[in-house]
């Protein structure tokens, strides 16, 4: 019975399908070998058992095909030649078919082909990169839970593909645990500070607790300060506040995708206001006694009240000349220059009133 050649297009759950593999079978049984799905007819002579017409070489028409594109395209048609190198039916697979990964995991797949000493140009592709990533290398890298397939493909035969299962699962309770082997790599994928906020004045340091989820054996934190004129950052979690103003200082994972961020307001220090300078009004604490009223150069200097807060020399009797003592509580009500009385009253708590001078 004659045989016809057909392709399964069962992709992803069929190896004959993934491998693109051309199967021979009776016409009257026209399904795949492998899943049983229908076939889909491709090119070429029906071939009985034992007959000598359907060999696996290049055909005359494709030779004349390729003969043709040399002559017109002259040397261009080298890539076309360079087709001839590789035999119609080679064989491209993986060393796995399904990878089960934690976040920030990586594993690395390995290809092959058949006959074993071809050299290929391999590309990968994930079809999610949001949940793992593959390199040039094949090297696989678990970002988030969920799913995904690796695509193996070569530059010789981008139609023939091979497919890798890829599953993201989190972490079931505490990281670690025994085992042996080698230890996989943990990527960061959340880092909390202990202040969200910091207000601080001139010249002030605060310090701050980065912790980093999971804790990592192949990554770290790495600061970044958007304003070093305003604050410092030491690296050790010793926040300095250098001027005033507002800065920002991020955290981000060295080789995971997590980051997070401090708002830095650094305000002026609360000085003291300077001393008045010329003639105002205002108070004086003297010590011995506290003075209100007109002030020039940080002294008494003209009208104001003088009240006393211990016995104290108040001046002497404007008429006697004699020394008059002023006790806690009582008053001198006068006028004043550079500081010393010139004339005044001195209010005794017996009601008793004293002119008295300097």
């Amino acid at each position: 019975m004659a045989l016809v050649k057909g392709i399964c297009k069962n992709f992803g759950e069929c190896d004959l399908a993934d491998n693109k593999e051309v199967q021979e079978v009776e016409k009257t049984n026209f399904v795949c070998e492998e899943c049983g799905k229908p076939l889909h007819p491709v090119e070429g002579k029906p071939t009985s058992p034992g007959g000598g017409g359907g060999g696996k070489g290049i055909s005359g028409k494709l030779i004349g095909i390729i003969a043709v594109a040399v002559i017109l395209l002259g040397g261009g048609g080298f890539g076309i030649w360079k087709l001839l190198d590789k035999p119609k039916d080679f064989k491209i697979s993986l060393d796995k078919k399904e990878l089960i990964l934690k976040p920030g995991e990586r594993a690395l797949l390995k290809a092959s082909s058949e006959p074993k000493d071809m050299k290929l140009t391999y590309t990968w592709k994930s079809n999610d990169e949001k949940v793992a990533t593959v390199n040039k290398g094949g090297e696989v890298r678990a970002i988030k839970k969920g799913e995904t397939k690796i695509v193996l493909s070569t530059e010789e035969n981008n139609m023939l593909k091979v497919l890798c299962s890829v599953k993201v699962k989190e972490p079931e309770g505490p990281q670690g645990g025994g085992g042996g082997g080698t230890q996989p790599e943990v990527y960061i994928q959340e880092i909390n500070v202990s202040e969200s906020a910091l207000e601080m004045t001139v010249g002030e340091t605060k310090q701050i607790t980065l912790t980093a989820i999971p804790q990592p054996n192949d990554d770290k934190v790495l600061p970044e300060v958007s304003d070093e004129s305003i604050i410092s950052y030491d690296g050790s979690g010793t926040v300095k506040a250098l001027k005033a103003g507002q800065a920002t200082i991020t955290f981000s994972a060295e080789k995971g995708n997590a980051s997070t961020k401090i708002e830095v307001t650094v305000k002026k220090k609360n000085e003291p206001k300077p001393k008045p300078t010329g003639r105002y009004r205002g108070t004086l604490d003297l010590g011995y006694a506290s003075y209100s009223g007109e002030i020039m150069n940080g002294k008494p200097d003209g009208a104001g009240v003088l009240t006393y807060k211990s016995r104290h020399e108040a001046g002497r009797n404007f008429n006697s000349g004699e020394t008059v003592y002023a006790e806690n509580g009582e008053r001198v009500d006068g006028s004043w220059s550079n500081g010393y009385l010139t004339s005044g009253t001195l209010q005794k708590k017996d009601g008793n009133v004293i002119k008295i001078k300097y």
